[in-house]
């Protein structure tokens, strides 16, 4: 069998020609067992599976432990990438995008000894972040090319293809070897684009999606959902512990952010369930704080909602996770379950209200889904009533 075949043409590395090692090559039993792992593992994916693989750089060392029914322990010297590479003192990290979680992350960098390039096409934003200790990048062409880990935080797919795309794109500046950690919520499509722009150009892409609010990144108790060549994910571990508490590998580019859109689809519809008991109940004669605080005592309302809960009492909606992005991963959420054939009617009906919340609600919290239901409830009362009104005044009219 060529070891070609899963795409790692990488002089020196496991996958590579033997003949770069003699004493490997020597060795048959150890090369026997290592391609009837590679026999084993490629019998259960088919064509599409490899084409899979291919395309997310996945390379043979990054075999399943499950295929190798006989361990194969791997010598030191083969290690694709090791944790040692991203301690603090051995690498300098470029962040791109400094919005509410971009800047809370790059705090933690820095607190953890990181060196950090910054960029941000509002220069305002890394003033603050210079002070701490950043260094501020002119364009995301400077930062690239001073970085060996380049994080990014934006908006949605356009602004990550403007950032790593281009002729001053990231990718077309980063150094061979350069690792992409791309954090932001988007199409699992436009990951897997990424990641095989990065193989173009010898650079290493997972989709590293994060879920948990602004506190959670001042905490460093983040949650990472990680797509991609799994020897990287390894090797990057001590980057993700400087901001977070939890991170998964989920298999290959574009499984971050798949399971981003599946945590995001929760948490939404929980959010719009949470809206219309609130408002059903109000409607049927529960005091509002009442409710609402009750409601934040049972075991229904998840974590990610009771601080929701609390600033609903009060009527405050600042925004920690902007409605406009609720919506956006909204659509990302309809579009895959379009493009899979999946039926999700729930999700849709969640998608129907934040789009007409939008309007109104846009820039404020997503949990502004319950002023909007109460308004919503009320505008309905009132024109029953009016309506009711508008009756009653016909029939009394002689004929």
């Amino acid at each position: 069998m060529n070891f070609r075949e899963l795409g790692n043409d990488r002089p020196g590395q496991l996958s590579g020609d033997l003949r770069q090692h003699p004493s490997r090559k020597e060795d048959k039993q150890w090369e026997s067992r290592l391609r009837a792992a590679h026999e084993r593992w490629s019998a259960r994916c088919n064509s599409n599976n490899r084409e899979m693989l291919l395309e997310a750089n996945w390379h043979l060392p990054s075999l399943p432990e499950a295929a190798l029914s006989d361990k194969v322990v791997l010598p030191e010297e083969d290690a694709f990438m090791n944790t040692d590479s991203f301690e603090p003192k051995h690498i300098t990290l470029g962040f791109i995008g400094l919005g509410n979680m971009g800047s809370r992350i790059v705090r933690r960098l820095l607190s953890s000894g990181y060196k950090t390039s910054i960029y941000s096409r509002r220069p305002r934003y890394t003033e603050v972040l210079e002070k701490e200790g950043a260094t501020w990048a002119a364009s995301v062409a400077e930062l690239a090319q001073k970085s060996n880990v380049i994080l990014s935080c934006v908006t949605d797919d356009d602004a990550v293809r403007s950032v790593y795309t281009g002729p001053e794109g990231a990718l077309r500046h980063a150094k061979p070897g350069t690792v992409v950690l791309e954090m932001s919520t988007i199409s699992p499509d436009t990951s897997r684009e990424i990641a095989r722009l990065g193989t173009e150009v010898g650079a290493h892409v997972l989709d590293v999606p994060i879920s948990g609010s602004t506190l959670a990144a001042e905490r460093g108790e983040l949650i990472l959902f990680v797509g991609g060549n799994p020897n990287v994910f390894e090797a990057v571990r001590p980057v993700f512990r400087a901001f977070a508490k939890g991170f998964f590998h989920i298999g290959p580019s574009g499984a971050g952010t798949t399971m981003k859109l599946v945590v995001n689809a929760i948490l939404g519809i929980e959010m719009q369930a949470i809206a219309e008991a609130a408002a059903l109940g109000e409607r049927a004669g529960l005091n509002r704080r009442i409710l609402l605080d009750v409601l934040s005592q049972t075991a229904v309302i998840a974590p990610a909602h009771l601080g929701k809960l609390g600033r609903a009492a009060i009527d405050e909606y600042c925004p920690q996770f902007p409605l406009r992005l609720m919506n956006k991963d909204f659509r990302l959420i309809v579009d895959m379950a379009r493009k899979e054939d999946a039926h999700i009617p729930a999700t849709e009906a969640a998608f129907e209200v934040s789009n007409s919340a939008l309007h109104t609600e846009g820039d404020q919290d997503f949990s502004a889904v319950v002023r909007f239901m109460e308004a919503l409830n009320e505008e309905s009362r009132v024109a029953r009533a009016v309506l009711d009104g508008f009756g009653q005044v016909t029939r009394q009219i002689p004929r």
